[in-house]
């Protein structure tokens, strides 16, 4: 969280369960994807200045509760 980057993209990684539906949001992106294994890794694209990024993970199994966490991350384009 907080982080600061040079490049317009990241990798967003993670543990859920498989089949969840995974879900990742910005302003600027949104990426929408079931789970195939209980791993991931999302590349994802981010404006200039502040990304605050929300990722939801919500499982198939409904006696398990969401989970999600929000990130702000900063890009700062040098060119």
């Amino acid at each position: 969280d907080r982080e600061v980057f040079s490049q317009n993209r990241i990798t967003v990684t993670g543990r859920a369960a498989k089949d969840s539906l995974l879900v990742i949001q910005s302003p600027l992106v949104e990426v929408v994807q079931k789970l195939t294994s209980d791993e991931f890794k999302i590349p994802f694209d981010l404006a200039v200045g502040e990304n605050v990024i929300t990722v939801s993970v919500y499982p198939q199994d409904k006696t398990q509760s969401k989970q999600q966490k929000t990130i702000r991350v900063y890009y700062i384009d040098e060119e």
